[in-house]
């Protein structure tokens, strides 16, 4: 009986290896056929947004740390061909084009900090979020085609859309400027808070010590009689 089950065990994980390496090459062949559209487009979409594109080697996201707040990692980027991740040179975001099978989706990542735990949703079916560092996702476009000979249309029509969303995608992007100048700011003070303290600590600490060694000199120099009225 076990011999069977580790079997069907092994047989189960061939099936889906080789279902996985099927939809891989779906994906690649896609990849192949819209890669080059899409880089003429994304050229235009630069040049529209007024910056280079430089290419990203890596995908952030987030995660839970210590079930108490979460933290920022980074995905590198497993297939080039299927996977776009780029920024342009005036903003803080990445753009990420997702390739599958007759199918483009266009996301913008950017990076946010949350300064203490917040909650969303109602009642039991809300939750709590984490403080710390997180990737907020904006959903771009996303287009999908039957027939591999309406795919350039479906690529115009996807950097179309994106192109009326170039208002909110510097919403965005400003958004998380604003963010990231506000947690600067708040370390800022914290650490200045900090100096502060430290710095009035040693200079008590250090006016006592002088005390200290004052008294001691004037009593060793004068006897016990220093400091008492004739």
């Amino acid at each position: 009986m076990e011999r069977a089950r580790v079997l069907k065990q092994r047989i189960e994980q061939q099936v889906e290896r080789e279902r996985l390496a099927a939809n891989e090459t779906l994906h690649r062949t896609t990849a192949r056929l819209v890669r080059p559209l899409i880089e003429q487009q994304l050229l235009h979409f630069a040049s529209v947004m007024g910056g280079t594109i430089q290419t990203a080697t890596a995908i952030p996201s987030h995660k839970l740390e210590n079930d108490r707040y979460s933290v920022i990692f980074s995905q590198p980027v497993r297939d080039y061909l299927t996977t776009k991740a780029f920024t342009l040179s005036n903003m803080d975001t990445l753009f990420v084009l997702y390739i599958t099978y007759q199918q483009v989706r266009f996301d913008l990542i950017g990076r946010r900090y949350r300064y203490r735990g917040r909650f969303e949703g109602v009642g039991d079916a809300g939750v709590w979020l984490p403080p710390g560092d997180y990737t907020e996702t904006m959903a771009l476009a996303e287009v999908r085609w039957n027939d591999d000979a309406v795919a350039s249309g479906a690529i115009n029509s996807l950097f179309a859309t994106v192109e009326t969303q170039i208002p909110a995608i510097h919403l965005f992007a400003n958004s998380g400027s604003h963010n990231a100048r506000n947690r600067r700011h708040l370390t800022f003070r914290r650490k200045a808070v900090i100096w502060t303290a430290t710095a009035i600590y040693l200079a008590t600490m250090i006016a006592v010590l002088v005390w200290c060694v004052v008294t001691m000199f004037l009593f060793l120099r004068f006897g016990p009689n220093f400091g008492v009225s004739p």
